[in-house]
């Protein structure tokens, strides 16, 4: 970029649906924010492109540089621009979702007396005079839009636009003793006991932790005075530095690791380890190497409730090195996180999706742990997918991306086959402990009398009890929250059905009935509102269910539940996880949750309650995450030594994903999804966008999504359209259709096209463009 550029392209904190083009006056730079002119008004903006080549029309100025210095690299502001392009979504949205909050800065409108001007005589603007005595300023956005326009026009007053900057970093005052309070004399005896309890911690001391302490500021500055003490600030949510034991890597990881040239610009390398194969071992090392080329690093994991465990090995090798970030994050903390790694003090930042806006410059290296969780997509606008953005980040930054994977997405292992984008895969097929793989056996669930199968069938039931009798630890999986799926009339066979969505309301305890995707909730009913019945009756189990049935079964079981529902507790699924770890649980039942990467040496057995439940799943995913979250959730048993086992209860035990995950087949798997996208022509062999359409008037939506889908493109095919498979959410009707391309110029080209056909946002109609999606549902 030169610095006589002389027009910048600016994502804007307004939904204006596109990046604006402004004239620049002084130098800039992208990831600079400025105050630009929008419509009648002001507002801020995020530099993102700087150019030379002049625009065919005239624009106007930016009025103010809000930045001294960029608070983004020029890698990250492109990544912005692809994001906001690609994904079709609005450029203000897409940078609020990359600033924690309070970092944003904002603009007001004041109104200030001028003393030499007359005050307009008109009656209504007399009683206006006294809101400017005593010089004070008055907001714009409090006055009537015709007495605003009046009193501008009067000249009795002037508009300055106020700009507010963001909240500072949190920073906590310390304290540590520097000399012996024996040279202090017996009569300061205050200033004696404060010296002699700091030198009894031995540290760093927060003054917070003093406030006890009467006349705390006086002995501090006296200390200070007589250098008996040092203060300074640190980071609010530092992280304590500690350093711990490198191993020495297995032949595999050796391999690996000499395969990923961190000086040969971009690159990506897809790690396919089995579970256990020491795959974040190799993510620690690689960063080590970065960190010694005095270079940073990005590591994305796909769940809060992952964070913490990953967060605590990168502490234990790089100590103050690693800033946290994701949504979980207290504002506070998130802004420390953000602060820390713009400053460069800590150079590894770790989280969620959303820390692939981090503020890291000279990245050397991106890591995607799980690269193939569908977390890693966002569901609501800014719709983009963290995986896909970390490496057209890597690209732009110039610095190798590692996507890590048991299980990967047929996307990824396609392109690292094909040797794409320079892509290459590196296998590791053994445990790095040595252990081997657990055994899976199946159960028929057909051959097992009615009354027996679920939740717990016999076979299941004598493995969890001599799990317990050898004191090892079990994970029980059933993919679903709630104590049942369905309540219903036990003599007319009706529903109950969320008033808002077209779904069936899930029964919790305490007695509740709850929708899991508007969160409308009822109590249960006393009578069929059909047949007037009172036969009223729960079908399936749900994961508080299947805890009440093992505490029953096993009453001497410590038993313990992780899903999203207790997950809403701050710090729970950290506590739990923790108690388990330290086999204070004997038994944990959950949903995906209990998949997602952990290390838990002690777990010997798992058992999954309805393996084939997500093959039913209207969804040409649905194949793809069945298999995934059965090898991730096998592969918890056994990593440490003692010999695992896996059961799967399921009805059909014949089907292809069933059997491969038996087998341990990734590879056989994937070449069977891979021929059946093909004949479908879906990802990975064409480009997809889902266009969905929705209104509160059925007969609407679905005309209006006829009309879209009408439109043609060369190069693009169009899917549908139909309802959607929850066809009604929140009040709203649902209708979709689906574009696929072989090019992705032709479906940006179609999307466009669609674009310029959208009807207002005022019309009632809403249309969700949602470009790679990761279902269909």
């Amino acid at each position: 970029m030169s610095i006589m550029s002389r027009w910048a392209r600016v994502a804007v904190a307004r939904p204006v649906g596109r990046l604006l083009d402004y004239r620049c006056s002084q130098k800039l730079y992208p990831g600079q924010r400025v105050l630009v002119p929008l419509g009648n008004s002001q507002c801020t903006g995020l530099v993102l492109e700087c150019f030379d080549s002049p625009p065919p029309t005239k624009l106007r100025a930016i009025e103010a540089h809000l930045d001294p210095v960029p608070i983004f690299d020029s890698g990250l502001c492109k990544t912005l621009a692809f994001a906001c392009h690609w994904y079709r979504c609005d450029p203000g949205q897409l940078v609020r979702a990359a600033l924690p909050a309070g970092l944003g800065i904002s603009t007001m409108k004041q109104l200030v007396r001028l003393p030499e001007a007359p005050w307009p005589e008109a009656k209504s603007l007399q009683a206006l005079e006294s809101l400017f005595q005593g010089d004070r300023t008055v907001r714009a956005q409090d006055l009537d839009k015709k007495d605003l326009k009046a009193l501008l026009s009067s000249g009795a007053v002037s508009c300055d636009t106020r700009i507010t900057q963001p909240a500072p970093e949190p920073r906590i005052e310390r304290i540590r003793a520097t000399k012996d309070p024996e040279f202090l004399p017996k009569r300061n005896k205050s200033q004696r006991q404060l010296l002699e309890h700091l030198i009894k911690i031995g540290d760093w001391v927060a003054v917070s932790q003093l406030r006890h302490i009467k006349g705390l500021r006086r002995l501090i500055r006296l200390l200070e005075t007589a250098d008996a003490l040092e203060r300074s600030t640190q980071s609010l949510h530092e992280v304590v530095d500690h350093v711990d034991r490198i191993p020495e890597p297995t032949e595999e990881q050796t391999a690996v690791l000499d395969a990923v040239d961190l000086k040969g610009g971009f690159s990506q390398h897809l790690v396919y380890g089995v579970t256990g194969s020491g795959k974040t071992e190799v993510y620690l090392q690689l960063i080590k190497k970065v960190l010694d080329q005095g270079k940073s690093a990005l590591v994305l994991v796909p769940e809060i409730a992952l964070t913490p465990q990953m967060v605590s090995r990168f502490s234990a090798r790089f100590g103050n090195q690693v800033a946290v970030f994701h949504s979980g994050l207290k504002d506070s903390e998130r802004r420390s996180s953000w602060h820390r790694s713009l400053r460069g003090e800590s150079r590894i930042a770790i989280g969620a999706r959303s820390a692939v806006f981090a503020p890291c410059h000279q990245l050397g290296i991106i890591i995607v742990d799980e690269e193939h969780d569908s977390s890693y997509k966002q569901g609501e606008n800014p719709r983009y997918h963290g995986r896909d953005l970390a490496i057209v980040r890597a690209k732009e930054s110039d610095c190798p991306v590692v996507l890590g994977s048991a299980t990967p997405s047929l996307e990824t292992w396609h392109r690292a086959q094909n040797r794409r984008q320079n892509s290459q895969v590196h296998r590791l097929k053994y445990r790095a402990t040595g252990a081997t793989l657990p055994s899976i056996e199946l159960i028929d669930l057909k051959s097992i009398p009615f009354q027996k199968r679920l939740p717990i069938s016999p076979p299941l039931y004598e493995a969890i009890e001599r799990t317990l009798e050898r004191k090892e630890q079990a994970i029980l999986l059933l993919n679903r929250r709630g104590w049942a799926p369905l309540m219903t009339c036990l003599d007319c066979g009706f529903e109950c059905q969320c008033p808002h969505c077209s779904v069936a309301l899930v029964s919790h305890r305490p007695q509740r009935l709850v929708c899991h995707y508007c969160g409308f909730e009822q109590s249960p009913p006393t009578h069929c509102v059909e047949c007037n019945s009172t036969q009223i009756g729960e079908l399936g189990q749900g994961t508080q269910q299947l805890e009440q049935h093992l505490r029953g079964l096993f009453p001497q079981a410590r038993v313990g539940r992780l899903d999203s529902d207790v997950g809403r507790r701050r710090g729970a699924v950290r506590g739990l996880l923790e108690r388990f770890a330290a086999q204070e649980i004997d038994v944990v039942v959950g949903t995906q949750m209990l998949a997602k990467g952990h290390d838990l040496p002690s777990v010997t057995l798992v058992g999954v309650i309805l393996a084939d439940r997500g093959l039913q799943l209207p969804d040409p995913r649905g194949s793809e995450r069945a298999f995934q979250l059965l090898t991730q959730v096998a592969g918890r048993a056994g990593r440490a030594g003692k010999p695992g086992r896996v059961l799967f209860q399921c009805f059909d035990t014949q089907h292809p994903v069933i059997q491969a995950a038996c087998q341990h087949d990734g590879d056989g798997f994937l070449r069977w999804e891979q021929s059946r996208r093909q004949a479908m022509g879906l990802p990975p062999f064409r480009r997809a966008a889902l266009i969905r359409c929705s209104h509160r008037d059925r007969k609407s939506a679905a005309r209006e999504v006829r009309r879209l889908s009408r439109i043609s493109s060369p190069g693009c095919q169009i899917l549908g359209p139909a309802p959607s498979v929850m066809e009604r959410h929140r009040d709203q009707w649902r209708f979709q259709f689906l574009i696929t391309a072989e090019r992705a110029q032709d479906l940006q080209f179609h999307l466009a096209r669609l674009e310029d056909q959208k009807r207002p946002k005022n019309s009632g109609f809403r249309v969700v463009v949602d470009v790679d999606p990761s279902e269909l549902m």
